[in-house]
């Protein structure tokens, strides 16, 4: 299950390009090395685009002595009403140059931020080894399907990077308004293929297996 939170934010910032010997980053942090943003500022002719990627994964208990009990308590205790769920977070941050009365972007940086929400058997070690290993199947595909909705996730945000660099110049007064129309048009697109997802794979659990 998928819970997407997504947060059109655009704001000024700056996006740092690094070079040190054969390797060059991206960043919202200055570079380290003087001589490495010395590099950056002289290749700043073109947009530039950055995608700043971070998730963690946290478990929620359940509680039983068997296989059955831990579905049971799993049932009981899992939040939002699926076994596990993932959310993630895109905003973006741009610098804009203009010309004459026309604006594009410049610089952009799009942040996401994810979470996994998963179940954690407190008993599974005292379990029949038969029962660990079903659980741990069932975890496997869990992980698996949520891991998808994250990879969703990071994909919008590429290609919403990629539309957004892509935009050119327009008018300065319908810059933020063509911006936003584009992520909530690629963000519908997502919201379908999230739906479909869950439907094909069964919100990553097998029919033996509790919902």
């Amino acid at each position: 299950m998928a819970i997407a939170l997504l947060s059109p934010v655009a704001e000024s910032g700056q996006v740092y390009r690094c070079t040190k010997g054969s390797e060059t980053t991206f960043s919202d942090q200055p570079c380290v090395d003087p001589t490495a943003a010395s590099s950056m500022r002289a290749t700043r002719a073109g947009p530039q685009g950055h995608l700043d990627f971070q998730v963690t994964t946290r478990h929620y208990s359940v509680r039983g002595s068997d296989l059955s009990a831990a579905y049971r308590s799993m049932r009981a205790t899992n939040p939002g009403g699926f076994a596990g769920w993932a959310r993630w977070n895109v905003r973006y941050t741009h610098d804009k140059k203009v010309e004459k009365s026309d604006c594009a972007i410049s610089s952009l940086t799009v942040h996401v931020t994810g979470e996994i929400m998963m179940p954690e058997w407190a008993e599974e070690k005292s379990a029949k080894p038969a029962e660990q290993s079903a659980w741990r199947t069932m975890y496997a595909n869990l992980k698996r399907h949520e891991d998808g909705h994250i990879q969703h996730g990071r994909e919008f945000a590429l290609l919403l990077k990629e539309r957004l660099l892509g935009m050119g110049f327009v008018p300065c007064s319908e810059l933020e308004s063509r911006m936003r129309q584009e992520h909530h048009r690629l963000y519908g697109n997502l919201k379908s293929r999230d739906a479909e997802y869950d439907r094909r794979t069964e919100h990553g659990l097998r029919q033996d297996n509790p919902r």
